[in-house]
């Protein structure tokens, strides 16, 4: 009996481990990509050991760069390309492939006005084309470095995968190849300049960001951001957040986010406090802005109804099996002593029994 107990609540154990880590996100399935490419490193490459365009250029030079790529297919297909600039994400990385972000104020030297491609190049089965950027350098001289990227993706080489729940994975799968364009070696000090602060979502959460800029021409790295909401007028601290490691791209900005802890925005005027951090030197402001009351009404509805449609099942279904489980080893537990209890109380009133007929049966062989 012991040992089916045991084996009952092992039983219980596994089912719920089994459910607990079943996981509740689609994972893409790497189908790998149909084309390779190879750069030919021009002789004004300053490092010929790294996968990308780092190049020493001149005023108002012109120059071609040359892609190889060749197609691993059985059949024809379209390479889309796309130039621009590079930027910084909202987690403080630096891509150069993200039109949805706009650029700088800063920025003087667009570098999609100063390179240009092909839109698309179309590979045969097996075949391999070179594919040529132009570049035209602008006759003013600089300090720092004009980067952006240019990204390969073969047309409609996407795939989309249905889910149980009715949801939709779309996976795209593109190469991408940064151009990096120089005049000198000249350093250039960092600059940050603070632009506004503002309220939005993310995620489906309300959340407030601070959008700092790298005003130079220039990467900069292991950035630290630090920032405090207030009510204006208050001291009180209503929102904080602290990141590090930051990584910015030449005259870009970072929108740098504050979680309002699930909350929901309330109308009215705020100071933003900010402090950022690259090695010794920092930079402060304190800066007031506002939440008005159509951002905080269209904000506060679009996460409320979100969160009333997203339920969890498989977080309730982990509850309600661990609820069944702890039930299961607390009443297996219960009914192993009971068992083990009664079993010892027959045994000793037993005990009694034999003792009493032992001393009847004395007493009689004395007589």
């Amino acid at each position: 009996m012991k040992k089916k107990i045991v084996n009952s609540i092992l039983s219980l154990f596994f089912i719920a481990f089994i459910i607990w880590q079943s996981p509740n996100v689609a994972y893409a399935t790497d189908t790998g990509m149909a084309y390779t490419y190879r750069i030919e490193k021009p002789d004004n490459q300053l490092d010929a050991e790294i996968g990308y365009f780092d190049l020493m250029m001149t005023p108002k030079q012109e120059q071609k760069l040359k892609i190889n790529i060749t197609s691993l297919s059985d059949k024809e297909q379209t390479i889309e390309t796309t130039l621009d600039s590079a930027k910084t994400n909202s987690n403080g990385v630096i891509e150069y492939n993200q039109k949805n972000i706009d650029k700088d104020e800063s920025m003087t030297i667009d570098f999609n006005n100063i390179v240009t491609t092909e839109k698309e190049i179309v590979l045969k089965p097996k075949e391999t084309k070179t594919l040529e950027v132009s570049i035209k350098m602008p006759e003013i001289a600089y300090d720092g470095v004009i980067a952006g990227g240019l990204t390969l993706k073969a047309k409609d080489d996407d795939t989309t995968e249905k889910q149980a729940n009715g949801s939709r994975v779309k996976n795209e799968y593109a190469y991408v190849i940064a151009i990096l364009l120089r005049e000198n070696k000249n350093e250039v000090k960092p600059d940050l300049a603070y632009r506004k602060t503002y309220a939005a979502d993310r995620n489906y959460n309300n959340t407030i960001f601070t959008r700092i800029a790298n005003s130079v021409p220039t990467y900069e790295a292991n950035m630290t951001l630090e920032a405090q909401i207030s009510k204006s007028g208050s001291k009180e601290i209503l929102y904080e957040a602290r990141q590090t490691g930051i990584e910015m791209a030449p005259n870009s900005y970072f929108d740098f986010p504050i979680s309002m802890n699930n909350e929901d925005m309330v109308p009215g005027k705020y100071v933003a406090r900010v402090n950022a951090l690259i090695g010794s030197q920092s930079w402060n402001w304190e800066e007031e802005f506002e939440i008005t009351k159509k951002d905080a009404d269209k904000y506060n509805e679009k996460n409320s109804a979100l969160t009333q449609e997203t339920v969890d099942w498989k977080l309730i279904l982990a509850i309600v099996t661990g609820f069944i489980v702890i039930v299961g080893i607390v009443t297996a537990i219960y009914y192993f002593f009971v068992k083990k209890k009664k079993r010892a109380n027959k045994a000793q009133k037993k005990k009694k029994v034999n003792n009493v007929q032992k001393k009847k049966r004395k007493s009689k062989s004395d007589v």
